[in-house]
Parts: structure tokens; sequence; C-alpha cells
């Protein structure tokens, strides 16, 4: 739910396509002449977003990641093509005055953009709410965009509005002043762009009155981890920082696990525990040519796998277990891993974390899951410290924006794993060095 809330939000307001990210300004700018003409252009887009993030995410397993932007284009020019059929057969008139606009929606950097940073990684349903979110998101910058200029232009509101809606929209048609002649500022391009920048002066302004009353009256949230005295998680801005120098020095972050199905990575995962993925990866590398699906693996049974296994610890267990979780994914998921929590934390020896690292990684969930890696930078940077590592995932959850979500993990666990090691952090080679707040920084 707070991960539904969340692509609200920022579909809506802090990641609003038009007046934070500043895209799809051709078609803001040309089609807002009126209030009508905006939301057409607008529920097109947010229809268009909509089945486009649900398509691709549905898509995206099959998808080799080297042509996955011509087919998400692909997708994007079917989708957009059958919208325009629609406006043309039943809104006619607006679609002679959109003219170029519908189809141009196809090369939208909002639409393309969302398909790759959202749809390609999340599941369908969380895809297809940001693809609405932000849809909407720009449906309501372009209608308060298109009002505005019509009003000061025209006098009028949702003037044509029977174009859209039908005949008796007519009675929708305001006429707040009457004008002898309009006035041409607000209805040629000057007016779109002076209308744009009162939107964005507008928005900033509330920004910075919301921030400020954030800090009077809560400041940064507090919390005692590992031990410590209270103290103060980094602020906002900061942790935005933190994240996009991570993003920066590795744009595409995946686990050190060999795998390729999302059976080999629940398995790897299974024997990561108290071990070293240097040490899976050479079990796995021998086991998986020989068994990577449930029936091949139950067919070894437990002592075969014990065989290929051996040299990681707790390996007498480990493999107990995953004859267990075969015959289960067998008998009750048709021999496929469950994209599900609940169903991922009833097989043996899958806890929480295990669970969230299958989700994310194999399925593109944006959850984070928590190992002592993540513990130790998340309370060392203040980044969202905590007394245990259910605290610190759900104050993740809760401060890392949308965008970075599905990649966070992977880069705190390795800023964990190769930087701030447990023991002598290598503060002086550290990306964050100077936004950590960790008070015994090494050279």
């Amino acid at each position: 739910m707070s991960e539904a809330k969340n692509l609200l939000i920022g579909g809506l307001w802090k990641n609003n396509s038009a007046l934070v990210q500043l895209l799809g300004l051709c078609p803001l700018l040309a089609v807002t002449s009126t209030a009508t003409n905006a939301l057409d252009l607008g529920l097109a887009t947010t229809l268009v977003l909509t089945i486009t993030n649900s398509a691709i995410s549905a898509s995206r397993r099959w998808v080799p990641g080297e042509i996955r932007i011509p087919i998400y284009v692909m997708i994007i020019a079917s989708v957009v093509s059958c919208v325009q059929m629609l406006i043309n057969a039943y809104a006619y008139g607006l679609y002679q005055s959109l003219g170029i606009f519908i189809p141009l929606i196809v090369t939208n950097c909002i639409v393309v953009g969302r398909a790759e940073a959202v749809a390609s990684k999340s599941s369908i349903p969380l895809s297809a709410l940001d693809g609405f979110a932000i849809g909407m998101g720009a449906t309501c910058t372009m209608v308060t965009l298109g009002s505005i200029r019509e009003l000061i232009g025209n006098g009028t509101l949702f003037n044509g509005a029977d174009q859209l809606l039908g005949p008796w929209a007519k009675a929708l048609r305001i006429e707040v002043v009457h004008f002898d002649s309009p006035m041409l500022l607000a209805m040629l391009p000057p007016g779109a762009f002076i209308g744009l920048g009162m939107l964005l002066a507008g928005k900033y302004l509330i920004d910075q009155k919301n921030e400020a009353a954030r800090r009077t009256s809560a400041g940064r949230f507090c919390c005692r981890a590992a031990g410590r005295n209270r103290e103060c998680c980094v602020n906002k801005d900061k942790r935005l920082q933190i994240l996009t120098r991570l993003r920066d020095a590795n744009p595409h972050p995946t686990t050190e696990l060999n795998f390729s199905s999302p059976f080999e990575l629940l398995i790897a995962v299974l024997l990561s525990a108290q071990a070293t993925d240097v040490s899976v990866n050479k079990a796995t590398a021998r086991l998986y040519p020989v068994a990577n699906t449930p029936a091949a693996m139950l067919a070894l049974g437990v002592e075969g796998v014990k065989e290929y296994i051996k040299t990681i610890g707790l390996f007498n267990s480990k493999a107990e277990n995953v004859i267990k979780i075969c015959r289960i994914l067998l008998e009750q998921h048709g021999g496929v891993v469950p994209e599900d929590r609940a169903a991922l934390e009833a097989l043996p020896g899958v806890g929480r974390k295990t669970a969230n690292v299958v989700l994310n990684t194999a399925f593109g969930w944006p959850i984070i899951a928590v190992d002592t890696h993540i513990f130790r930078v998340s309370n060392r940077t203040r980044f969202a410290p905590g007394k245990n590592v259910e605290e610190v995932e759900q104050k993740l959850l809760k401060v890392v924006p949308a965008d970075f979500k599905v990649d966070c993990h992977h880069w705190l666990i390795l800023h964990g794993r190769y930087t701030c090691v447990a023991r002598k952090p290598r503060c002086g080679s550290c990306l964050i060095e100077d936004l950590c707040e960790f008070t015994e920084k090494t050279d």
C-alpha cells in the first residue's frame, strides 16, 4: 500500500512529468489553448501510459535486453494507433484540433521513460498504477494550464466540451468574462510559456513551504540504532545525493550470484546464507548444468544435492531444504517460483530477506532486502538507521524515492561489501564520504 501511495504522489506531484521533469513540452504548450483540448490529450496520454506500462511489464521477461527499446517503441506505437483511432471515431472534432500531437505520443519521453524506468522492472499492477499516476499528473497540469489560457484569452472555461463528451456537455461551457475580442497573447505560444512559468513557480513555492513546515514540525525523524544514542537521519537532499552518486557509479547494478532463472536465483540465495557469493557460484557452476529445474533437482535427491554443495557451510540442512522446496514448487506451483511474498516465505528455509531478494532481483519488485551490509551502511551513514534489519527495511522503504527503489538494494549491499566494510572501512576511496555521518572514519 505504501508503494502504491508513493507512486500516486510521485506521479501527481513529486515527479510530475511536466512540472518537475519538464517532459512532453511540445504537446503541453501546443494543445493547452483550451481546457477541453488539454483534457483530451491528457486522457489519451494517460490511457497510453497505463496500457503500455502494463504490456511491457507483462512481457519484460521475454524481451532481450539488447533490443528492449525498439520493442517498447513498437508496443507504444501500437497502443497510440489504437487510441488515435478511438479519438477519430468518437471525438472527430477534437481529433482534427489535436492533429499530429496524438501520434507524437509515440516519441514522448514520458512514455518511453516510464517503460524503461518502471515497467521493465516492476509487477503489472505497480506498472499500471505508475502509468496512470504519471498520466494523470500530466493531465492535471495540461488542464490547469489550458484553463488559465482559455480564461484569460477568451473569458470562458470548457468551450467545446461537447466535442469530447457529447452534445450534453455544451452545458459545461462557462463564460466567466465577456471579451469583445480574444486576448491573443494568452492563446499564442508566448502565453503558454508564461503560464507554464507561473505553474512552475507556484509548485516551487508550495514545495518550499511544505518542506519548511516539515522541518519545523517533524524535523528529521530520529531513532536509536546499533546500541548508540539517538541520532538524526540525514536529510532528504543528502539522501538523494547519496543515491544519485551510487547510481552514477553503477547505473545497472545486480546481484553477484550467478543465475539464469528465478528458480536458480532462489536456490542460490538459499545457499548463500552463512556463505559467500563466490563459494555459492562455484557450487552452482557444478550443480546447475546437471539440475536447474525443480524436477531435475528433485531427481538428484538430498544426497545428490549434497555432493554438489558440500563446500558450502550448513550444506546438510540446505540440501534438505532444496529438495523440500522443489517438491512444494512442483506440487503447489506448477514447478514455477511464485511471484508472491507469502508463498515464498512459506517455502522451507526461505525468510523475509530471501523472499525480498527473489522478488526484487528476479521479478523487479521495488523492495529492499536488508542484510548485514545494508544494515551497516544504513546506520553508519545515518541514511536509515534502525535497531534491527526490519526497522532499517521499513525506513528505507519510507525514505528511498520510487525511481531508486528497484536498484537500492544492490547499491547499498555492494557499497557495504567493498567500501563500507565492517573493519577499517575504506573511507578514503568512498564515493559518499563527504555525505556520510559516520564519526569513526578512516583514511
